[in-house]
């Protein structure tokens, strides 16, 4: 009987703290600031326009290009995000005996991982339809496929938008890569590319 009045009276004194303890970290849970999904997301992407010009069959020609490349990106942790944005791009050539246009378009899906406050590891899936020039067929196109990996720098404009600048290297690079990347340097890569992101 002893033993049993005991233990009823010691068992209040072992479950108070814990009860305690449990009601100190719902407290804590209840006050602490929620993120809601709105919050989550971050929107951007990049934007560019070129003039110039070349020499296209033994002929002087002028050359434009245009490029839009919108995104949306969701945090998914901390540190940890992924989106998926699309890719238009234009461009044409204009000389005395001919004039060419030629318009691209596709999609991507990418995730990045802050190391970093402003520094961040990227990778990048990307499906791109261009015109077919190694076809005979005027016509053709063909879809171009590319997975990028690299790292971005990004510097803080105000507020919650961004600078961006990422240099990536595409590891299983075609014959097309070759033929319509915009990189300067030989080989095709690395990719260097600029952005503007909000929210993030």
């Amino acid at each position: 009987m002893k033993k049993l009045i005991l233990r009823f009276f010691i068992l209040p004194f072992i479950i108070s703290p814990l009860l305690a303890v449990a009601q100190k970290n719902s407290d804590e849970s209840n006050l602490a600031p929620k993120t809601n999904f709105k919050e989550k997301i971050y929107y951007g992407g990049g934007f560019g326009i070129g003039f110039g010009s070349t020499v296209a069959n033994g002929v002087n020609a002028a050359t434009f290009s245009i490029s839009f490349s919108p995104l949306v990106g969701y945090r998914i942790t901390e540190d940890f995000s992924a989106g998926v944005g699309l890719v238009y791009q234009y461009s044409s050539i204009k000389s005395a005996k001919e004039s060419y246009t030629m318009t691209s378009v596709g999609g991507r899906i990418f995730g990045r991982y802050n190391i970093f406050e402003s520094l961040y590891a990227y990778t990048e899936y990307e499906v791109l339809n261009v015109p077919d020039i190694f076809s005979r067929d005027e016509k053709a196109r063909v879809n171009v496929l590319s997975w990028y990996v690299g790292a971005g720098y990004r510097q803080n404009l105000g507020g919650r938008m961004y600078l961006n600048l990422l240099v990536l290297w595409n590891v299983i690079p075609t014959e097309y890569f070759y033929a319509y990347n915009s990189s300067p340097f030989q080989g095709g890569n690395p990719i260097i590319r600029g952005g503007v992101t909000i929210g993030i």
